[in-house]
């Protein structure tokens, strides 16, 4: 019977033609396996309150514990409310993270959707050799050359179009806010400091050199803040190596905070202690294991308690126009 033996560089060469071939069919088998784990959602009901206290007082009459056990109510805070920083310690993180978590979730359920569209747009172009439109939106969305090949697009949407760990981004939420006490959430809704240098636009960043042109963004809702800063994460050029490792990390089916959180060192000027103080957030406060929860029906008559109508505390606002969380 006859042997075959390879040399060294006969067996490199071999692993390097077999490995991107099994890496391209896990990513395959984990597109199919994404396809059976997209929901739709209740839709959120938006509100305001006038005093941080009344904010925890709504949390409280929705029995919603922190940390989540069970789906939680699908509740839309439109602006943090002044006093986040006058709570008691603990009070005040569970009332910020409780706050934020449905937002959180709808972003990434949106984000799940369109991802198990653009599966299904490119196994058709795959399919039938032509491109379809709405791929094309989606290329340019996510910041994608469509006139690469559409091997190339797949890998590159595929890695844009993904969701955030919601500890990751409840940590940073709450590291560039303050606890939602910042000048810029409570002025202009931004939670994650993120800048505009477009004149006359936003809040002016303080001790710029520049006033007129360095400025903090402005949001119409807390919602929009959370949707821009995921995008950014998905598209910007400095997060490379965040959607590579975040890539990885799907393989495994396991997304760690704290690991993701040492690839943001590009997110502020303090580079390593920054990563260093935003890892010791998410360990302190156990976001790394947060259960995976999602939204309920959130019952409107809560808001007509005594405890919350009384003198306006608390009250539903109207919905805005194309805020379906399951478009």
């Amino acid at each position: 019977m006859n042997s075959i033996i390879l040399s060294r560089a006969g067996l490199t060469a071999l692993v390097s033609l077999l490995v991107p071939t099994l890496f391209a069919g896990l990513v395959a088998w984990a597109a199919h396996y994404e396809r059976k784990a997209v929901h739709t959602q209740p839709a959120l009901i938006p509100f305001e309150v006038d005093t941080a206290q009344g904010l925890a007082t709504v949390l409280d009459n929705y029995v919603y514990a922190w940390p989540p056990q069970k789906n939680i109510p699908a509740l839309e805070l439109r602006h943090f409310p002044p006093g986040m920083a006058t709570l008691q310690v603990k009070v005040k993180k569970r009332t910020f993270f409780r706050s934020l978590l449905p937002l959180v979730i709808t972003v990434n359920n949106h984000l799940l959707r369109e991802r198990k569209e653009i599966i299904d747009l490119l196994d058709k172009a795959r399919n039938t050799g032509h491109w379809p439109a709405r791929l094309g939106f989606f290329a340019a969305r996510y910041g994608v050359d469509k006139d690469k090949s559409l091997k190339e697009v797949s890998k590159l949407l595929l890695r844009r179009c993904n969701i955030v760990p919601d500890g990751l981004i409840l940590a940073q939420a709450a590291k560039e806010s303050g606890w939602g006490s910042s000048r810029f959430t409570l002025k202009a809704n931004n939670l994650f400091g993120i800048h505009t240098w477009h004149p006359d636009v936003g809040v002016a960043a303080s001790g710029s050199s520049r006033p007129q042109t360095d400025r903090i963004r402005s949001y119409p809702n807390l919602l929009a803040s959370v949707r821009d800063y995921v995008h950014n994460l998905n598209v910007g050029y400095a997060y490379v190596e965040f959607r590579e490792m975040r890539a990885r990390q799907q393989l495994q089916k396991h997304f760690d905070s704290i690991r993701l959180a040492r690839t943001l060192g590009s997110y502020s000027q303090l580079g390593e202690t920054y990563i260093h103080n935003l890892q010791q957030l998410i360990a302190g406060n156990s976001l790394q294991h947060l259960r995976k929860v999602g939204l309920r029906p959130a019952i409107k008559h809560i808001f007509t308690r005594p405890a919350l109508s009384r003198a306006g505390l608390a009250r539903i606002i109207s919905a805005t126009p194309g805020s379906d969380p399951n478009n």
